[in-house]
């Protein structure tokens, strides 16, 4: 059993449930830094802000469509997070952990790996303030 599942199968399924929804929150934090997720929509949205609005209030609003958007996003995450059945949340941590292994691979090539620190620091994190 490799590092990672050992962490992983060491948690209990609320602890998995939590660190599967911090890992989506963050990768969801993440994909809004680097990128609005969707930028048809974002692009769109822009346009007609910008039509409405001074460039200072343009701005405003946009910061605040774009807050909105990934706070709506991190809530769908966490409740996903909790629909998982029990038997399958810690498998579907682990698929998540490697989902999040290829997006660095691919996005951040030049960039270390998160790798086991970043799980344990979402486990740490997760035990300092349960839900």
């Amino acid at each position: 059993m490799d590092e990672r599942r050992e962490v992983v199968y060491g948690l209990s399924v609320d602890e998995a449930r939590e660190c599967l929804a911090l890992i989506g929150e963050e990768r969801v934090q993440h994909d809004a830094i680097h990128g609005f997720p969707n930028q048809t929509v974002h692009s769109f949205v822009s346009q007609i802000v910008r039509k409405l609005y001074s460039d200072e209030e343009a701005r405003s609003q946009l910061q605040g469509l774009q807050e909105d958007a990934v706070q709506s996003l991190r809530d769908i995450v966490r409740k996903l997070a909790h629909r998982h059945p029990d038997e399958k949340v810690h498998e579907q941590l682990l698929m998540d952990l490697d989902e999040l292994d290829e997006h660095w691979r691919v996005q951040h090539a030049k960039e270390p790996e998160p790798g086991i620190e970043y799980l344990r620091r979402v486990v740490t994190e997760v035990r300092q303030h349960p839900h």
